[in-house]
């Protein structure tokens, strides 16, 4: 289940940062192999129990062997919110900033403003931003050169509220999309799947071949999975681009 790992993740960083009160714990979230873990690194920082820093050389050595994702770290008294040096390290590596408060059991995510968001793997789902439709948006919007257009109310509702039939296939008609056959799916055709949490088709997922989706889980990191038959049997819709077609 693509789930289970940002599960782990979360108790991975739980763990550790109560493992290292009343200091900062960090570390550093990676890709490989299509799979997200943790990558725990000394907090070298002057005063821990305020602040974090990870060395150079440990971050440079990480960059060298993963695809890193993002950069995690713990908040152990009451501040909240991210520092401003929490924030300098972030546009200074270019790389999100996952935070984890232990005095509310909260995490909360810093994207710094000059990163180069070139990649569609690992964003954290964020209703409208970083969820499974706008990932489709934008990669259509950045690969295939095909920008939706649609009212924003359309948007708006929650997907419990959604009615599959009057609303998303009308608008992918209006978008110059074609319903397809299941069976018949190739490379960037978009996939509609039933979820865990409604039991009804709600997921969208963009097929890149060879059996690989990506797609954005429900309050986790977006990323490629195997199109296997746990996901097979859940699509119940499939469109095409007629300028894929």
């Amino acid at each position: 289940m693509s789930n289970m790992i940002d599960n782990k993740i979360k108790k991975f960083i739980k763990k550790k940062s109560l493992e290292d009160s009343p200091n900062e714990t960090c570390g550093f979230i990676v890709e490989e192999n299509n799979e997200f873990k943790c990558i725990p690194t000394t907090n070298i920082a002057k005063n821990k129990q305020i602040n974090f820093e990870i060395s150079g050389i440990d971050f440079l050595n990480i960059k060298s062997r993963y695809n890193i994702i993002a950069i995690y770290h713990s908040h152990t008294n009451d501040f909240e919110e991210f520092s401003e040096q929490d924030k300098i390290c972030a546009e200074a590596m270019s790389c999100d900033l996952i935070l984890y408060f232990i005095k509310d059991d909260a995490f909360k995510v810093y994207e710094p403003f000059n990163k180069k968001n070139n990649t569609y793997i690992g964003r954290y789902f964020e209703l409208g931003k970083y969820d499974c439709f706008s990932l489709v948006e934008d990669f259509y919007k950045k690969e295939k050169k095909i920008e939706f257009k649609y009212d924003k109310s359309f948007y708006s509702q929650t997907l419990e509220n959604m009615n599959i039939e009057n609303e998303v296939l009308k608008f992918y008609k209006d978008n110059g999309f074609i319903q397809i056959s299941i069976n018949d799916i190739k490379t960037h055709d978009i996939l509609l799947m039933d979820t865990f949490s409604f039991n009804k088709a709600k997921h969208f997922a963009i097929y890149l071949g060879d059996n690989k989706i990506l797609h954005q889980p429900l309050f986790g990191f977006s990323k490629i999975d195997n199109y296997c038959n746990f996901y097979k049997r859940r699509t119940s819709y499939a469109f095409r681009s007629k300028e894929n077609d």
